[in-house]
């Protein structure tokens, strides 16, 4: 810095001390964030809580300043090209100094379908930062993400051998979670059919249904189900099939929905309405 350059005032011997600096170092540049590490489990269950943390540093010379955004996300490929799965947003406060770095997490709902995924995390992802074009570094890929699911069937049941219409009696059966994937989500409901043909379609009869709120449900775990039904006056003598069928309403993701459903004649005898109806 320099005063009175042009010698407009005069100042006699004064002059020798109108210099001084330099001022400095001083940093000219922009801010360069970057994801250092990703960190998730190796293996989820679709529908559970997915724990994901990263480390976040500013590579750049100045400090990063203001609010952005870190934002998470699934994808299929080890690089993280292609389409991603939204999983959660993180905004971000400044400042972050040059050369500093910081622990950041979140939890996330694992998303179907099952299979291999990479947790991808992007920093700045809106761009609110002026990176002066040094964003190649924004993104990291983590290590692959095994997601599996959950397959629930009925394992076993029980029913009477012979029935009389308007007269109450028990259907009991349990549910297991054959699959390899815990079973998270909202409530399911198991519903109970009389079937004249051990298919569940339009002339079945719904004799009752029962919910379960149970979370998680673990692989290879059990779940007892009992519903107290009464045959209505419609029921003609015959011989029917009772027929349950786990999460009827496909609340949950599962493997398979197509072994939701078991016959009563797997696990005893054929439900059948007497011909000598009681009332």
């Amino acid at each position: 810095l320099e005063a009175d350059i042009y010698n407009y005032v005069a100042e006699g011997a004064g002059e020798s001390d109108n210099l001084a600096g330099p001022v400095g170092p001083l940093a000219v540049g922009a801010p360069d964030l970057t994801i250092a590490s990703v960190t998730a489990p190796a293996v989820v269950s679709v529908g559970a809580p997915l724990a994901v943390s990263w480390t976040a540093s500013n590579v750049g010379i100045v400090p990063a300043t203001g609010s952005w955004l870190d934002r998470v996300t699934f994808a299929d490929t080890a690089d993280g090209s292609g389409p991603r799965t939204a999983l959660v947003d993180q905004w971000v406060n400044g400042p972050l100094d040059a050369g500093a770095s910081t622990k950041r997490g979140a939890v996330a709902t694992v998303p179907a379908p099952a299979g291999t995924r990479f947790v991808v995390v992007e920093t700045n992802a809106a761009g609110n930062v002026n990176e002066s074009g040094a964003t190649g570094n924004n993104v990291m890929v983590g290590a692959p993400v095994t997601v599996v699911a959950a397959n629930l069937v009925v394992s076993a049941g029980t029913a009477p051998a012979s029935v009389q219409q308007l007269v109450p009696f028990n259907v009991s059966w349990t549910d297991q979670n054959a699959g390899p994937g815990d079973s998270w989500g909202g409530c399911w409901t198991d519903r109970v059919y009389l079937s004249a043909n051990a298919a569940i379609d339009g002339s079945d009869t719904e004799l009752g249904a029962v919910q379960h709120c149970d979370t998680p449900i673990a692989a290879a775990a059990t779940l007892g189900g009992t519903i107290g039904v009464t045959l209505p006056e419609s029921v003609a003598p015959g011989t029917y099939h009772v027929l349950v069928k786990v999460d009827a309403d496909n609340a949950r993701y599962e493997t398979s929905d197509e072994d939701n459903v078991r016959r009563s004649e797997e696990h005893t005898s054929e439900l059948q309405s007497r011909v000598d109806i009681s009332y």
